[in-house]
Formats: C-alpha cells, sequence, structure tokens
C-alpha cells in the first residue's frame, strides 16, 4: 500500500479516455462542498486537464460506473 491507501478488489484504478470527461465532471460536481471551497469542475475544465502537457486525470470504477476522480499535474518543469 502506498500512504496508506488499501486498494479494493472491486474497484479499478484508470487513466480517464476522453469520452468519459463529462461523467468525470459530473463526479467532481456531486462532491461540492465536501473540502473547504470546492465546487466542482465543469466538463470543459476537466477536459482542459485531460489535454494539458504534464497531468493526467485518473478514474476509479466500481461495478461498471465511475465512482471517483483525481487530477494530477507536475510542475517544476521550467
Amino acid at each position: 500500500t502506498l500512504l496508506n491507501v488499501e486498494a479494493k478488489k472491486n474497484v479499478k484504478l484508470r487513466k480517464l479516455p476522453e469520452d468519459e470527461v463529462s461523467s468525470a465532471g459530473q463526479i467532481t460536481r456531486n462532491c461540492l462542498e465536501y473540502s473547504r471551497g470546492f465546487t466542482g469542475e465543469s466538463d470543459e475544465e476537466i477536459q482542459a486537464w485531460f489535454e494539458k502537457e504534464n497531468s493526467s486525470v485518473l478514474v476509479a470504477e466500481a461495478e461498471n460506473k465511475l465512482v471517483g476522480v483525481c487530477i494530477v499535474n507536475l510542475y517544476g518543469f521550467n
């Protein structure tokens, strides 16, 4: 386990394909205010992250449904 996070047997982690950008955006909007000031991401914002150099959008899938989103961006390449 990395950072004390255990993988669940029924959850699959994978990179987001472009045809699921809207679903990923909806998941973030469903988490409105779960974290201080978090308002979710629009589909356009998820698309921008998807296309951005040095970033990756990962999703968690359970029972053939998207259940989580993780957006990662690496900095400091200049």
